[in-house]
């Protein structure tokens, strides 16, 4: 049977996206966001939540566009999960994973023309009002 390697994330960032360039002049975006999940303990009643962090690379004309993620955006990423061995500090062989995104879509929206704050132009100063009440409706 094939195997997938598939993954889809909503989360907020950790940070802002970092943009770089190999020697290739290929860009790549780092960033984190986090995902959470809450449920209500059976026992207690009480409700428990666990963050995740998951730390998402992008390549080429994506990773560009990534530039302008900050931190807190909302984001949806879509990829496959990559590992790499590393050694410590402490001499000890670690494994790193890493989401590698193919797809990475922004939740925040630009206000359109319509949703813009609305600000009055200034108004002219009152005319001065004549003292004669001989004008007056009533």
């Amino acid at each position: 049977m094939p195997s997938v390697n598939y993954v889809e994330l909503i989360g907020h960032l950790g940070r802002s996206a970092e943009l770089k360039y190999t020697q290739n002049n290929v860009a790549v975006a780092n960033f984190s966001i986090a995902t959470s999940d809450r449920w209500q303990d059976k026992s207690s009643g009480e409700w428990q939540e666990k963050t995740e962090w998951h730390n998402v690379k992008v390549w080429g004309p994506a990773a560009e566009r990534c530039a302008k993620l900050e931190k807190g955006n909302l984001v949806r990423v879509i990829g496959s999960i990559d590992s790499h061995k590393y050694t410590g500090k402490d001499g000890a062989e670690k494994v790193a994973y890493e989401i590698k995104a193919s797809s990475v879509m922004s939740f925040e929206k630009k206000p359109a023309e319509s949703e813009k704050k609305f600000t009055p132009p200034p108004m002219a100063p009152a005319a001065a009002a004549d003292d004669d009440d001989s004008s007056l409706p009533f």
